[in-house]
């Protein structure tokens, strides 16, 4: 672990949770049952260093700011003020 460690510049802590998470693959090595040993190829460590390479992406075009577009309307419909909608009626619970 300290010495794969060491080749991808990180702590052994940080490369145990890449492990857990399954970002990098390891072999277990031991039958212990106190403490098994991890081993790293020399394959997982450099497909590990591949894969956290930050990609250039170009920008996203949907970010930019649309041009207002004025449609007029057909339609025939008018505008009511709130304060002239009608309130629902309630409902009467009947007696027994």
């Amino acid at each position: 672990m300290a010495e794969a460690a060491a080749i991808l510049k990180i702590s052994i802590k940080t490369l145990r949770e890449h492990v857990k998470l399954g970002r990098i693959r390891s072999i277990l090595v031991g039958t212990g049952k106190a403490r098994k040993h991890r081993r790293f190829t020399d394959k997982n460590i450099h497909t590990f260093q591949e894969a956290q390479k930050v990609r250039e992406i170009a920008p996203c075009q949907s970010s930019s700011t649309p041009k207002a577009r004025f449609i007029k309307s057909s339609f025939g419909s008018t505008v009511i003020p709130f304060e002239a909608l009608q309130k629902p009626e309630t409902r009467r619970k009947q007696k027994l």
